[in-house]
């Protein structure tokens, strides 16, 4: 199964009829905040990479989508092995390895598993992360929409609640990912 991506309109539409005369550039402006901000608290948008290490070797590039950075490394091993502390972030989508690690696991596949957060304003994230958060989602970029101070769509009391009810999911998504996560891999994530 491949993985595909949501722009994020069908959110946007529906954030459009929420919050009516808010333009569609900010509101998927303020969308795309609300997702950036969500997967930089909670590190839900998980992926793991397959990198083949190779002799004298020793910075590699991530095989990421555009306009995303690695965020976090969770979790790296060669054939089973744990290898966390050997593996170093050096970039928005680039490691180091030490030369002598690089040339003991030459012809050998290294196992990454690592947060990914959007770079830029509208983004894109997996259609899978926006189905199952698409009502924290929407929570958080209504909170920003109707905080907007001065328009006609501001709505501050409004604003609380959604601020409220988006900072609630963002915990109760971080114990459920928490949860589920105990004694398991993290590949299931995508």
């Amino acid at each position: 199964m491949s993985l595909t991506y949501s722009a994020l309109d069908d959110l946007t539409d529906t954030l459009m009829q929420e919050a009516p005369g808010c333009p569609r550039n900010q509101v998927t402006y303020q969308l795309s905040r609300a997702v950036r901000e969500f997967l930089i608290r909670t590190k839900a948008w998980k992926s793991k990479i397959s990198i083949p290490m190779e002799l004298n070797k020793t910075v590699y590039t991530f095989d990421v989508v555009p306009d995303v950075y690695v965020d976090e490394l969770d979790s790296s091993s060669i054939e089973g092995m744990d290898a966390l502390g050997d593996v170093e972030l050096i970039g928005e989508i680039e490691f180091e390895v030490s030369s002598e690690f690089a040339d003991q696991n030459a012809d050998s596949l290294l196992e990454l598993t690592c947060s990914i957060i959007p770079l830029a304003l509208p983004c894109t994230i997996p259609t899978r992360l926006v189905n199952r958060y698409s009502e924290i989602l929407t929570d958080g970029a209504l909170a920003y929409i109707f905080g907007s101070i001065g328009k006609a769509y501001s709505n501050p009391g409004e604003a609380q609640d959604r601020k409220m009810n988006f900072k609630r999911g963002i915990r109760r998504s971080l114990h459920d990912l928490s949860s589920s996560n105990k004694g398991k891999s993290t590949s299931w994530r995508g």
